[in-house]
């Protein structure tokens, strides 16, 4: 089982760590990942852009130092579609 998927665990929801709101977490059947999501190419960090992307890029952890490291290679490699 993938890393995100033991963080997220069985979580449907956490809170937006902007306004405290408990709201859904990203669905990537359902949502569009470029409405609640930017990826930073300096830093190459995700940034939430919606409370359901901060949401989610906190309770999964996608800005972890492993993660960040791992999307410069991707990305250096050209190995992704600029999608973490």
């Amino acid at each position: 089982m993938p890393i995100l998927n033991l963080r997220k665990g069985d979580h449907a929801a956490a809170r937006d760590p902007q306004t405290r709101q408990l709201v859904r977490l990203f669905h990537p059947r359902q949502d569009v990942w470029d409405e609640h999501f930017a990826l930073d190419l300096e830093t190459f960090r995700i940034e939430g852009l919606t409370p359901t992307g901060r949401a989610t890029v906190v309770q999964l952890g996608l800005n972890r130092r492993k993660q960040v490291r791992a999307r410069a290679v991707w990305l250096a490699l050209g190995a992704t579609n600029g999608r973490a």
